[in-house]
Order: structure tokens, then sequence, then C-alpha cells
């Protein structure tokens, strides 16, 4: 009786796998358009013949995909970067997207420090290999010392390289610690760190989900932090000053920092 004389509330229709009619529709068009602009944009970069002409053939490329899959793409700092000074830029990682986000966001000359498992794909390693990245190996803790040193030659060199030091992401929201390579690197090389903020890039490809989601993107360049020194100490200044400029702007929480504060209350409950 109660349900008579009241319209019933229209809900999404959705699919078997719970995403909607209309989520299925943008996925199956962003897909292709990835596909599309991916393989012509990785055709010229392995072609292009000098490294300025590749990076920006890449940068137009990702910036293309995010106009063609109606993704808003805001970038703001971008007054922090330096194109004629190395940098170290770090930035959180939160989805497949990340490299391409941060390769539409600057516009300036940068080399990426990837995982070396990615180096065992042919197609990958080719268009890394053009587009100047550094591999390092993430499993072999003896590697840790020459890759510093490696990197933090090509630093002083003039390079500005680009670091997710959480290393990894996962499905759930959150800043995950940061490894130490990148903030070591910078205090060895006396080079300041710029910290990159990503918000939105989970929620459009999340991990282990393919299925992209129609969303938005926000990119805060945070300003430069100088190294004061160049030992050990320095570089744990240098991480924890770019997690906070991170945490401030990436709109998820900082799991760390979460962590402590149980850590605390529970050994003040004890």
């Amino acid at each position: 009786m109660g349900h008579f004389g009241r319209e019933e509330e229209s809900v999404p229709e959705e699919t078997a796998t719970g995403h909607s009619f209309s989520e299925w529709l943008y996925a199956l068009y962003a897909w292709p358009v990835f596909i599309i602009i991916g393989l012509l944009t990785w055709l010229l970069v392995v072609i292009a013949p000098g490294a300025g002409l590749r990076r920006k053939l890449a940068h137009l490329g990702a910036r293309l995909f995010f106009i063609c899959t109606f993704t808003p793409l805001k970038v703001a700092g971008t007054e922090h970067l330096d194109a004629d000074s190395p940098q170290i830029i770090v930035a959180n990682h939160a989805s497949y997207l990340d490299g391409f986000i941060v390769t539409a966001a600057l516009d300036v000359p940068i080399h990426f420090i990837v995982k070396g498992e990615l180096s065992g794909n042919v197609p990958a390693r080719l268009l890394l290999q053009r587009f100047g990245v550094e591999f390092v190996d993430r499993f072999r803790a003896h590697h840790g010392p020459s890759d510093v040193r490696r990197l933090a030659v090509k630093s002083k060199q003039g390079q500005s390289l680009v670091f997710f030091p959480e290393g990894t992401f996962t499905g759930f929201p959150g800043l995950q610690p940061f490894r130490m390579g990148a903030f070591v690197t910078a205090a060895r090389s006396n080079v300041p760190v710029v910290p990159v903020a990503i918000k939105g890039a989970r929620d459009i490809v999340r991990d282990s989900e393919w299925f992209p989601h129609h969303g938005s993107l926000e990119i805060t360049i945070c300003p430069p932090i100088i190294p004061q020194g160049k030992g050990w100490r320095v570089g744990l200044d240098l991480r924890d000053a770019a997690r906070r400029e991170i945490s401030r702007y990436c709109g998820e929480p900082d799991l760390v920092e979460a962590e402590n504060t149980l850590s605390w209350n529970a050994g003040g409950a004890a």
C-alpha cells in the first residue's frame, strides 16, 4: 500500500560486472582512443631523431589523449619548473596513468626513473629508452648505492629526473611510504626537489582494474626544496618535506601519518 501513488526512484542500469551502461559506453570509447593515440605516439617517439623532439611528441600525445577522452587536466605551479637547470621531481603514484599524466603536465626536459622489470618488455623498453628513462632494480638491495651514484651523476650533468618514490600503487587510496632513492640522489648532487601532487588519477584507472572511468585531474607543482647539505639526514629532511607538500594536494590520506597516529594512541592506551 505504501508504494501506491509514489514514483519509483530511477537508478542507473548496471551490468553483471557492476558498471552502468553509460560507464561501459565511456570505456568502449576511451580504450580505442588510448590504443590509437598510444600506438601513434610510440611510433613517432621511436623514429624521431632528437631527444627534444621525442620529448615534445610524447608531451603532445599525452595531452591529446586527455583531451580526446574528455578528461580535464588542471596544472598549477608550472613556474616552479626550471627548463635550464636540473631538478629532482617526485610525484605520488596512484594509477597506471601517472606516467602519462606527468608527461602531459610537465613541458620541460625530464627523464623518468622506472622499475627494471619494464626493461623485459621489448616495446616498452624501446619507447622508454628513446624517451630517456633510467631503469633501477627495486628488488636487489645491493644495487641501491650504485643506482644512486649513477643517477647523481646524471643529475649533476643537468638532467631533471622524475621519481615515483612510493615505488608502486594499490587499489585503496592513501599516500604510501616513500623510498629514499630520489632524496639521497638530490642530497648527493645538491639539486632541488620539486614535489608534484597528482589528484584524481586513482578514480580514473584503479589498481588491478583496467576499466577506465570518466574523471578529472589536478596536478599541483610545489615550490622547490633546496638540500641543506649532502648527508643521509638531509635526504630524510627532503623526503619529509616533499611528503608534506604532496599530502596537502593529492586528495588522499597520508597512510604513514595515520599509522604513526594509531601506534601512538595504542602506546598511550597501553
